[in-house]
């Protein structure tokens, strides 16, 4: 058996209806089998009635044998409908009449199934009576018996009368059962029509209350999830029933939608200063059409770390976000932390960039007069800050530029323009980037040697190995122009290996000492070692090699 809170059940429940418009259908083939076999009786009962007459010349009692034998199983014949429908008034009411009979002194129905009489009817001061059973059928099936006593002592006397008689009987039991047989199938249909309407009814009621109102509730709520609110979460409690359906639902109520909850906070919230997240500031600018920005970073946050620890930093970093809130609360602006110590703030009703520049200096002058308390000792600190607003293609990026000028030119406050002097000094590094890459994709890293003579006789005795490289134009850049640059953005290491390389082949076969001058990032380089013994193995030099640390590096 099904469980009845299943899913699967309530299918069931579904194909059943279906079933059941299938069995009107077979209703309808057996309501014309019914029509037909009425016909067939009809025209039966013609036939045995003839053949009855031609044999009542030859003998009057074989003809009364055959008559009531034929009354009996017309009765048979008559009563098996209401019998299959156990329709007890119709059978007592054929019974009565099949007991007028002049011969009939007896009717008993007998349901075969029960074994028990249904209907018993006797004539009072019957004689000469003879018993015989007849077997009710149903569609080719038993469902009863009949058992009738009978005598033919008055049929002797009205002998003449019989064929009269019959013939009337005859019209009669032909106008009872089709009166019956339409008013049974009327009924019928009544019955199976309106029996299907509750059906259909219930059912679908029943799926849609059960199914697919919570499905839709359920869709619904997976596109509010997204929206963040916290009190679709207690939405949970109205999911009943222990089917599928409410399984699945309890279990996204208690699972996912928390899960999405807390990831669309960890999306959209700082976890450690609870201000709005990097992402969420995206997603803010995007949406709006006119802003003004402000990113905004704390001074020497790396020493302060560094100098007192990674919780103090923590400290401090939730200090600023407690003065941000306490400072822009009556703004409206939206705060932000973008990541380690930068801040972000957001006009989203986009008011004249002056009103917004002038509160952004006022609190970055008011965070700078006040001290904030980390590991319970007072500290000062300083911010900068950089504006850009909803003019520039990239906002983010533009306030972000901004902010480094402020804190190069110490002006702490610092508007984008187009014309900033870091701009023109940023265009120049991705230029330079550029030689230095297409240097080392092209192998055009050219030594140059210095020479060193003996002071005492004036011969060469040692050279120094001098980094240049050549641009696809052929010109030689000096290291001041890429040097700085190649150690910010990880290039050195591949200049100073090819620089190295180089030397040392061009000075294999010489006797003269070289110098190579090293930075502190060769040093550093965990394969800087083996990439000298390759070239000890190769070239053979090591005597002859003396390294120094370059002026510049401090150690």
């Amino acid at each position: 058996m099904f469980d009845k809170d299943s899913i699967k059940y309530k299918l069931i429940v579904v194909t059943s209806s279906m079933i059941l418009v299938l069995m009107c259908v077979l209703l309808a083939f057996q309501l014309y089998s019914s029509l037909t076999l009425e016909s067939e009786v009809q025209e039966s009962s013609i036939n045995r009635l003839q053949e009855y007459s031609e044999e009542e010349n030859r003998n009057l009692l074989e003809r009364l044998r055959s008559d009531i034998a034929f009354y009996i199983d017309m009765m048979a014949l008559t009563i098996s409908t209401e019998l299959y429908n156990l329709n007890d008034e119709s059978l007592n009411d054929k019974s009565r009449k099949f007991i007028q009979h002049d011969a009939i002194c007896s009717i008993v129905i007998i349901d075969a199934i029960s074994n028990a009489p249904i209907t018993e009817i006797r004539k009072e001061g019957a004689r000469g009576c003879v018993a015989t059973s007849v077997g009710i059928m149903h569609a080719g099936e038993r469902i009863g018996r009949l058992d009738v006593e009978y005598t033919l002592a008055r049929f002797e006397e009205i002998a003449n009368e019989t064929r009269l008689q019959l013939e009337v009987a005859r019209e009669r039991l032909h106008e009872d059962m089709t009166a019956v047989s339409h008013r049974n199938i009327l009924i019928q249909i009544v019955i199976y029509v309106i029996a299907t309407l509750i059906l259909l009814n219930l059912i679908v009621t029943r799926i849609n209350r059960s199914i697919i109102r919570p499905i839709y509730a359920l869709m619904l709520d997976m596109r509010r999830v997204n929206q963040n609110e916290q009190a679709l979460l207690q939405l949970g409690d109205g999911c009943h029933g222990e089917d599928e359906l409410g399984r699945l639902c309890r279990y996204f109520y208690e699972h996912i939608a928390t899960l999405i909850h807390q990831l669309n906070k960890r999306a959209n919230y700082d976890d450690l200063t609870s201000l709005l997240s990097r992402q969420r500031l995206i997603g803010d600018i995007q949406r709006r059409d006119k802003f003004n920005l402000a990113i905004l970073d704390i001074d020497r946050f790396k020493e302060i770390n560094n100098l007192l620890g990674i919780e103090a930093g923590d400290e401090l970093l939730k200090a600023t976000s407690v003065s941000l809130v306490a400072f822009f609360t009556r703004d409206g602006y939206a705060l932000y932390r973008l990541n380690a110590d930068e801040f972000a703030v957001l006009d989203g009703a986009g008011e004249e960039q002056a009103a917004f520049e002038k509160r952004i200096r006022e609190f970055v002058e008011d965070y700078g007069r006040k001290e904030l308390t980390v590991k319970n000792e007072p500290i000062s600190v300083a911010i900068s800050s950089g504006l850009s607003d909803s003019r520039e293609p990239m906002p983010m990026m533009a306030a972000t530029t901004a902010l480094k000028y402020a804190k190069e030119k110490k002006a702490k406050v610092a508007i984008y323009r187009r014309d900033l002097p870091i701009l023109k000094e940023y265009e120049c590094n991705l230029r330079v980037a550029k030689v230095i890459r297409h240097a080392i994709e092209e192998d055009l890293v050219v030594p140059f040697f210095q020479p060193i003579k003996d002071v005492g006789n004036g011969s060469v005795y040692k050279y120094e190995a001098l980094m240049r490289i050549r641009d696809r134009s052929g010109v030689i850049h000096a290291p001041l122009e890429f040097l700085e640059i190649s150690k910010k953005s990880g290039s050195y290491g591949d200049l100073s290996h090819r620089l190295i390389k180089k030397s040392v082949a061009l000075f294999r076969d010489r006797k003269e000492i070289l110098a190579i001058n090293l930075s502190i990032l060769d040093i550093e380089d965990d394969g800087f070692l083996g990439f000298l013994r390759k070239l000890r193995d190769t070239y053979g030099i090591m005597d002859r090699l003396i390294f120094e640390i370059t002026e510049q590096e401090r150690v």
